[in-house]
């Protein structure tokens, strides 16, 4: 069973300062969305201000969670600054999706990437999907 997905470290609010999070994080992100702009997926506009940095799961990978840790290896020098941002906007977190064929997997989180994210002070969610072939 092949499992494909993305963790996706995100900061959104009705106003985000896309330059000063670039000149502070120094990673270039995936993807800006601009509050209003039309969102492809639900072709709905969003609400928000979102900058996003993301590591994509790829079939080269042995296990799932690998990307989640070089996506918090590539985080973790800017810890304090990361941890500064929660008091400027309304959500800064990681967003893990993960899909199946069947939507049946597992997986685990060791004790360091567990100490990485309280460090970061980073909330972590799991969506977990199936396309449907249960």
């Amino acid at each position: 069973m092949e499992i494909r997905g993305k963790f996706v470290f995100s900061i959104r609010g009705l106003v985000v300062d896309f330059d000063h999070i670039e000149q502070n994080l120094l990673l270039a992100p995936t993807k800006k969305i601009k509050k209003g702009e039309l969102l492809s997926v639900s072709k709905k506009k969003s609400q928000d201000n979102v900058w996003s940095y993301e590591k994509e799961i790829t079939s080269q990978d042995k296990d799932e969670l690998s990307q989640l840790y070089a996506l918090l290896e590539d985080l973790y020098p800017y810890r304090d600054y990361i941890s500064s941002l929660r008091k400027y906007y309304s959500q800064v977190m990681i967003d893990c999706y993960l899909r199946s064929d069947f939507g049946q997997m597992g997986f685990s989180m060791n004790s360091s990437m567990l100490n990485i994210l309280a460090e970061l002070k980073l909330d972590i969610n799991f969506h977990l999907l199936s396309y449907g072939e249960a």
